[in-house]
């Protein structure tokens, strides 16, 4: 379809702007604005370009916790990631961390809290002559005497489709090999979700309780229950026996499918919160399992590609 023979601006199909903040907790972040006739994301570039907020055919799909976008400057021992945690659709963990605060490391990694820089919007029509939006940007993790990774991530959208595509590259740009730990906390939460949402795992070879308390009785991993006053969390992990994983979350009316290559994503943590307020579901894809964090060597001057998709659906849009 020749787009402009409709409109001189496609701006107004397919786009992407920056934002800023300047009230509360949020005061003073910048945001990127994404959307294509089909979802619209924010994107945090002060926080490694993860997704804040994302709706789905004007549906809120993700978890947002009760703290709020917070700046990244505020986070402190006094507020610290309890405190901060914000939610939304996609918090990458890493490089140095996944899971709770451990050897100097704080809970989840310092990833999230390091801001982009060579922050580019993108827009053109691809070799099918498709219609995109994307936003690429950098991360550094780097130290004196140490440490010198750059996570170069990229977000992009197509008009009037329902996925988005993430396409994050690790790059060692040390004289002496290095390691690292990755984990994307992909966060969904009301009305996307609820008590008749069920999960599908294209090939899951074995699951375990984080932190199992032999005392308790856990549900179904499978499905969600309705939401449970002071219901206390629940964590599994979950290893694949393939190299590529495909997740499918499904209501009544809509569902979302995540795909990723497990080659080094071979783990993946599953946060299920029924608590009352709090409600939630995290999809986390993670190079090494939450009760190991063990980290992935790699080479200086070596890059790793990370490559994951999630495609959203409803009853009305079940063709695409």
């Amino acid at each position: 379809m020749s787009h402009n023979l409709y409109v001189t601006d496609l701006s107004v199909l397919c786009h992407a702007e920056k934002i800023k903040f300047t009230e509360g907790k949020a005061e003073g972040m910048n945001f990127i604005h994404m959307y294509n006739g089909s979802l619209n994301l924010m994107i945090s570039v002060d926080r490694a370009l993860d997704i804040y907020s994302a709706d789905f055919r004007g549906k809120n799909v993700v978890f947002k916790s009760k703290n709020g976008i917070v700046n990244p400057k505020l986070s402190s021992q006094a507020i610290g990631f309890i405190n901060d945690f914000g939610g939304g659709l996609l918090y990458t963990c890493g490089l140095d961390n996944i899971g709770g605060p451990r050897d100097g490391y704080i809970q989840h990694g310092s990833l999230a809290y390091l801001p982009a820089e060579h922050v580019n919007i993108t827009k053109g029509f691809d070799e099918h002559k498709k219609f995109f939006v994307s936003v690429e940007g950098e991360i550094k993790y780097t130290s004196l005497f140490g440490h010198h990774l750059v996570l170069k991530r990229s977000i992009k959208l197509f008009f009037n489709q329902s996925s988005i595509f993430i396409e994050d590259q690790i790059e060692n740009l040390n004289h002496e090999d290095d390691q690292y730990m990755l984990m994307y906390h992909f966060n969904f939460g009301y009305p996307f979700i609820n008590e008749h949402t069920k999960l599908y795992f294209s090939n899951i070879s074995k699951t375990d309780v984080f932190n199992q308390n032999k005392k308790r009785t856990y549900s179904d991993f499978h499905r969600l229950e309705k939401p449970i006053v002071n219901y206390p969390e629940e964590v599994f992990i979950h290893e694949f026996d393939n190299t590529s994983t495909k997740i499918d979350i499904i209501n009544q009316e809509d569902s979302v499918s995540l795909h990723f290559d497990n080659e080094r994503l071979k783990y993946m943590t599953q946060w299920k919160s029924m608590a009352s307020g709090d409600y939630a579901l995290g999809i986390e894809p993670a190079t090494t399992k939450l009760s190991e964090r063990a980290y992935t060597p790699i080479k200086a001057f070596d890059n790793h590609v990370y490559k994951l998709e999630l495609t959203f659906k409803n009853k009305e849009n079940t063709h695409e």
